[in-house]
């Protein structure tokens, strides 16, 4: 097997160089149409049946930047101010493979019959393997194409910063009181979604707390929360609107101004 991936990625690089030793735009069609097909496969699996072939050529992809720009722009979503968009990508295929339903009151997969217990338990397994695995590839990937280079660092964090304010709306509590009857419900990612992409998220936060006497956590500034939206691009920032939400310590007064 370790011999077939190396003859992969080997053949993958081969394919590359040859593109890129030409007119690099050439390049986008073929490398796309591949996306295309990844893109078809991932939609329709589920944690049992997720291609494992797939993080691994995404990774190929991270390793170059000019195929990570090409990777990140055909993950764009058609409107980015419409969470349910996000889905609909390729990062968002990955991160919506959970064993909750994909859309608002759709159907499960897994464990339709609680009384066999002895089915559901081999299952459970499977997909507890399956679904740590699809984490860490998916970790792997946003880590990758956030160290690939500056350009698509920023472009990865705006997708992300992008996508949490375009899905605000499933932090709200009638969300979950009276799901039926949220029209935000209909225009946001799933559950298994934002929970797929919270655990990511956790990881990569894991280095800056995994030691708390090594001082990374230290490195973080708490107050880029109240930075404004006009003032986020020059600021590295790119989740917008943090500004507006609720502070946890209340100011003296309504005129003091906020540090950032």
């Amino acid at each position: 097997l370790k011999t077939l991936e190396l003859d992969a990625s080997d053949f993958f690089n081969k394919i590359y160089l040859q593109f890129s030793n030409d007119d690099k735009d050439e390049m986008v069609a073929p490398f796309t149409l591949l996306l295309n097909m990844l893109h078809k496969d991932i939609a329709k699996s589920t944690p049992a049946t997720f291609p494992i072939y797939a993080c691994e050529i995404l990774n190929l992809y991270a390793s170059k930047e000019d195929l990570a720009v090409i990777l990140l722009n055909y993950s764009q979503p058609k409107s980015i101010d419409v969470g349910l968009e996000y889905a609909n990508t390729l990062l968002g295929a990955i991160l919506s493979i959970s064993v909750l339903p994909k859309v608002i009151n759709g159907s499960y997969v897994f464990f339709q019959d609680p009384l066999d217990q002895a089915s559901n338990a081999s299952i459970e397994g499977v997909l507890w393997t399956n679904t740590n695995r699809i984490f860490q590839d998916m970790h792997t990937l946003i880590l990758n194409l956030l160290k690939c280079s500056r350009d698509v660092r920023v472009r990865m964090l705006t997708w992300l910063g992008n996508y949490l304010k375009a899905n605000v709306d499933r932090g709200k509590l009638w969300n979950t009181h009276i799901p039926d009857f949220n029209p935000s419900n209909f225009n946001t990612v799933s559950d298994g979604f934002m929970i797929n992409c919270t655990i990511v998220l956790l990881r990569l936060c894991h280095p800056f707390c995994l030691n708390i006497n090594d001082g990374k956590v230290l490195k973080v500034d708490p107050t880029y929360c109240a930075v404004p939206n006009e003032d986020c691009l020059a600021r590295d920032i790119h989740l917008l609107d943090m500004f507006k939400e609720t502070c946890l310590i209340p100011h003296e007064s309504e005129n003091e101004s906020r540090p950032t």
